[in-house]
């Protein structure tokens, strides 16, 4: 019974982590991917810095990476570093691997 116990908790977890990385892909959309690609870099850096930080990682995710690196280059470097942090937290997510 434990084992099953433990099983079942390890199903809701990864149920529950596929919950998150839905709700995290609808946050952003193309429309809201293309405003952001053409933006100057520095505009694009400041208005990330005031969202959400899934949002704000989940768009630098959706970029080209020749604008994600500019924008963060952009950033005060704690808010890029814990963008950067989310990215792959998320990226381990989508992989099934454990942040």
């Amino acid at each position: 019974k434990t084992r099953l116990a433990a099983l079942e908790a390890k199903e809701n977890e990864v149920s529950g982590r596929i919950e998150r990385l839905e709700a995290f892909e609808k946050k952003t959309d193309e429309s809201l991917i293309a405003f952001y690609a053409g933006m100057k870099a520095d505009a694009a850096a400041a208005q990330l810095s005031e969202l959400d930080e899934d949002i704000a990682a989940g768009i630098l995710l959706r970029l080209k990476t020749k604008s994600s690196s500019a924008i963060l280059n952009e950033m005060q470097a704690e808010r890029g570093a814990a963008l950067i942090k989310r990215i792959g937290r998320l990226r381990q997510l989508a992989d099934g691997k454990s942040p």
